[in-house]
């Protein structure tokens, strides 16, 4: 007997003006809160705006608050420069601020996933 192993690919439904749009969470960089809105910013450049928040589930898939308006996906940080708060370079050449009052649990938590 032939058993195939199925990959599980884990999509999230992102509500737009033209309906829904659906994506890999793990082609998420990171995601951006500009009031009621959030911008999503993927590995293929696409910059997504929905009117919903979805931190929980992205929190549970790699992904840290650095900032109250940042979101990162630690898989795709490139490199953290220190200072106040610092700030990490994402691969796609974005830089995000740390908060100074994250800073020090994301540095831990980043360096103990690695």
């Amino acid at each position: 007997m032939i058993y195939m192993k199925m990959a599980l690919v884990k999509k999230i439904s992102l509500p737009t003006v033209n309906g829904y749009t659906f994506i890999e969470i793990s082609d998420i960089i990171h995601c951006q809160a500009d009031v009621n809105y959030t911008h999503v910013f993927t590995k293929k450049n696409e910059k997504i705006t929905v009117s919903k928040s979805f931190e929980e589930l992205l929190l549970s898939h790699h992904f840290y608050r650095v900032h109250n308006s940042h979101i990162i996906n630690l898989a795709y940080v490139k490199s953290y420069t220190k200072g106040k708060g610092g700030y990490v370079t994402m691969q796609d050449g974005s830089n995000i601020q740390v908060s100074t009052r994250r800073k020090e649990d994301f540095l831990k938590c980043f360096l103990a996933n690695q």
